[in-house]
């Protein structure tokens, strides 16, 4: 109950916000955009899980042929610090393209909330379409999630990350999650994200994200199959299970704002078989 007690708090500050004569982006370019911290674990044979980092991050998601210019993220605090980011987006064949302008680490939570307050964070950035201006989202909470730990199975049965079988589904669970929750606001609820990729970077696999058109995984959801048909003979694929706890969502426009705390669990898998493709080494 406290938890969407505090969500209805920090949102109707950023609603406040704004004045009658705000320009707004349409979805002509972007369609969300999300602020956050997060922490990444690798998660080894034995099931134990290593830290890589912490991080705080700030990304804009665009639609299909979206662009977007002179990003800049404010940090809380009232003397906040500006960050105007330099970055290309992030492109990919699976999901849309995304803007991610801010991506700083740690070796600790403490480091990170030392570092980074949590509080009001303001966006801004501007579009063919049109503008966000002093877009807002509040960032309180109980912080990072737990990890998830990832199971995998093929024909209902616990199979070894090094020896999955490509002409054979392959479905991803995770433990469980009492804390994710509906979303008291009706915009959307806590998410789950399974994502792969080769040695090139970009997704092989995706489960998908909201406002996209697409199906997506929520808290609700306890696994993600794999289609045989996504998968290649002799490859290594580089997994991530995602929790992402949405402590404030907001809607002003078309252009939702997000405010989340994340927890990323890292594995690698390989599939049996002779690859047709090399990585660069």
């Amino acid at each position: 109950m406290f938890k969407y007690l505090l969500r209805s708090i920090t949102v109707a500050a950023p609603l406040i916000f704004f004045c009658p004569n705000t320009i707004l982006a349409q979805d002509a370019d972007t369609t969300f955009f999300v602020v956050g911290k997060a922490a990444r674990f690798f998660q080894d044979r034995n099931m134990q899980h290593k830290l890589w980092r912490y991080h705080v991050f700030a990304e804009v998601f665009l639609t299909k042929g979206g662009r977007l210019s002179n990003l800049s993220v404010t940090l809380p605090g009232k003397d906040g610090t500006k960050i105007i980011p330099h970055l290309k987006p992030t492109r990919s064949k699976l999901v849309n393209d995304v803007y991610k302008f801010s991506d700083i680490h740690f070796t600790s939570e403490e480091a990170m909330n030392r570092t980074i307050s949590n509080g009001v964070f303001t966006i801004n950035y501007d579009t063919p379409s049109g503008n966000v201006h002093n877009r807002t989202v509040t960032l309180e909470g109980p912080g990072i999630p737990p990890s998830p730990v990832v199971n995998l199975y093929q024909n209902n049965k616990i199979v070894s990350p090094d020896t999955i079988n490509p002409r054979l589904d392959l479905v991803v669970t995770w433990s469980e999650w009492p804390a994710g929750a509906a979303d008291p606001n009706n915009i959307l609820d806590d998410l789950i994200f399974v994502a792969a990729h080769h040695c090139n970077r970009d997704y092989a696999i995706h489960s998908g994200r909201p406002f996209e058109g697409t199906d997506y995984l929520t808290y609700q959801d306890k696994d993600f199959r794999i289609r045989s048909e996504e998968l290649e003979p002799g490859r290594q694929y580089t997994m991530f299970v995602e929790f992402a706890d949405l402590v404030d969502t907001n809607r002003t426009g078309s252009i939702e704002g997000l405010a989340t705390f994340t927890n990323q669990t890292y594995i690698d898998f390989y599939t049996t078989g002779q690859s047709r493709h090399t990585c660069p080494k």
